[in-house]
């Protein structure tokens, strides 16, 4: 077994957590060190900082590699005052690559300021910056930084509001500006489009447009700008400012029609859209995608329902009246067509499928809690809704996935259905236990089958989800094509622009669940079953008859 020698190290021997006889050259075994990194947590959690920087002192030298052992030596010798120690610890971790190296640069930094050290405070916080720090904004009015706001370096680093004697122009484009250095600065897609002319272009384009633009038309230029980072993370918050038509619209196989109206326009439920004023609907899609991040196509039509009935973008592509009214051309379920003048309300959450257009709705849509099962006798199956990666106050998913894994150790189980259609994510760091179930059920019999159905709207940490289940455990899948992709670019950090104020995401960490040359930008269906106005309407799951079907034929050759 390997021994670590404890002299001629440079740091006091202090052996607090065992007992032996004195020695010039005390030595651990390699548990022993395990050993000590666990006491020195425990030493944490019953409030012994002192007992256990002492036992860090010790133990981090013995291990040069471990980022978190001196990570969290370098944290409790700052909490202990102890700056010059904790800076050359953190600095350790840094270099380490301990998770999260902007954060990690940042704390450094703090030390330093308050070691009064302000060039390498700036130093370290020029780092934070270059390694993706979020929010950086917070620091302008950060207490522990007060000595650096009148610094040039600290004053280009975080920019200021307050600006008074600048004009609206130049404060716009001041904005314009910051966004372009946060995207090039944030952005992680790996074809780097922060950096492209395309992208560059569109910026200075937007601020020359400045002194002739509305702010909403600068807003919008600005979606145009957010959308072409490529991803579906990235993007501006809502604006009070703009306004909603009553009424909601879906994408179905056979053409976009209205699953909910608000007061009179529910009378429009069910009618099919034509046109917006004299445009097409497919024109009209055309020229409102340009303002929608997506990962990809089908992305982009969970999406663009809300655009379509968005007054502020309908009126900057030419489909609104100048009164902010819209006349749209519906045709009900006899084929009558009529004209609809509609007016903008107040923005607000769309309903989208599930609104509550039918009585006789499939039971996907039926309830509104993250995850439940249910039996399906007739195909054999347990049925298993996964409607959000989050968990309500009970049961958290580690117990409900003990719970599903106890369900599926009954044999008369054959089939495994997983429904991921209105799953749009969550928490990616919560799906472990219920991946664990799944897999249980195939680990127990390989005879039984798992089918997965999606939808564009199965995104984010859904798609991270039913990757991991394509790489283990290979289901069928059925449905529509996922709204993201097996490798995809996510987690939007807020950024907030230093004089409008405004919100924007950009996507800063990459997420992959497959091989890096894995290019595709969904996982397609092995069964594809589109979704009919008729079937929706009509209150049928053309997806889950469709598995029901093949569940009760000869096992698939797919």
């Amino acid at each position: 077994m390997r021994t670590i020698l404890l002299s001629g190290i440079g740091f006091p021997i202090l052996m607090v957590f065992m007992s032996a006889a004195p020695s010039h050259a005390q030595q651990l075994t390699t548990v022993q060190l395990y050993q000590a990194r666990n006491r020195s947590v425990e030493l944490v959690q019953q409030g012994k900082a002192d007992s256990a920087l002492a036992l860090l002192r010790q133990i981090a030298p013995l291990d040069s590699a471990d980022a978190y052992l001196w990570r969290r030596y370098g944290r409790l010798a700052a909490q202990q005052k102890h700056w010059p120690e904790a800076a050359r610890a953190l600095e350790h971790a840094y270099h380490m690559g301990a998770f999260n190296p902007g954060v990690t640069a940042l704390e450094i930094a703090r030390v330093y300021i308050a070691a009064s050290q302000p060039t390498n405070a700036l130093n370290w916080l020029e780092r934070a910056l270059q390694n993706r720090l979020q929010h950086p904004g917070r620091l302008v009015g950060d207490s522990a930084f007060a000595a650096l706001r009148d610094s040039t370096r600290f004053a280009a680093l975080f920019p200021r509001t307050g600006a008074a004697s600048l004009s609206r122009d130049e404060q716009w484009r001041r904005d314009i500006d910051f966004f372009l250095r946060e995207a090039q600065r944030m952005h992680v897609h790996p074809e780097r489009l922060a950096h492209t002319t395309a992208f560059t272009d569109s910026i200075a384009a937007l601020k020359a447009r400045v002194p002739g633009s509305s702010d909403m038309s600068i807003k919008l230029g600005l979606r145009r700008a957010v959308a072409l980072l490529g991803d579906g993370h990235s993007g501006m918050a809502m604006d009070s400012a703009m306004r909603m038509l009553p009424i909601d619209v879906y994408f179905f196989s056979d053409g976009l029609f209205v699953v909910n109206g608000l007061g009179d326009a529910s009378r429009y439920v069910g009618s099919r859209v034509v046109a917006f004023g004299k445009r097409s609907v497919a024109e009209v899609s055309r020229a409102a995608a340009g303002f929608i991040t997506r990962d990809n196509d089908m992305d982009l039509r969970a999406r663009l329902p809300s655009a379509l009935v968005n007054t502020a973008i309908l009126a900057e592509i030419g489909a609104a009246q100048p009164d902010g009214t819209v006349e749209v051309t519906l045709e009900d379920r006899n084929g009558r067509r009529s004209e609809a003048r509609l007016t903008g309300g107040a923005m607000r959450r769309s309903l989208g499928l599930r609104s509550d257009t039918s009585s006789t709705k499939p039971f996907y849509l039926e309830r509104s809690r993250p995850y439940w099962t249910r039996e399906l006798p007739e195909a054999r199956a347990l049925y298993l809704n996964f409607n959000a990666v989050a968990e309500p106050d009970t049961p958290r998913l580690p117990a409900f996935s003990q719970r599903l894994a106890a369900q599926l150790s009954d044999s008369s189980y054959r089939n495994l259905i997983v429904d991921v259609r209105l799953n749009g994510g969550g928490n990616t760091f919560l799906l472990p236990p219920l991946i664990r179930a799944v897999a249980s059920f195939t680990a127990a019999d390989t005879a039984r089958r798992i089918y997965v159905i999606t939808s564009r709207h199965t995104y984010s940490a859904a798609q991270n989800f039913v990757s991991k289940l394509e790489w283990l455990l290979n289901p069928i899948f059925v449905g529509e094509p996922t709204g993201s992709a097996p490798n995809f670019t996510g987690e939007g950090t807020g950024t907030t622009l230093p004089y409008s104020g405004i919100q924007i995401n950009i996507s800063n960490r990459m997420h992959m669940n497959s091989d890096w040359e894995d290019k595709r930008v969904w996982i397609a269906p092995h069964l594809p079953v589109p979704l009919s106005s008729a079937d929706f309407f009509g209150g049928r799951d053309p997806a889950l008859q469709a598995i029901i079907t093949l569940a009760n034929q000869r096992r698939p050759n797919i």
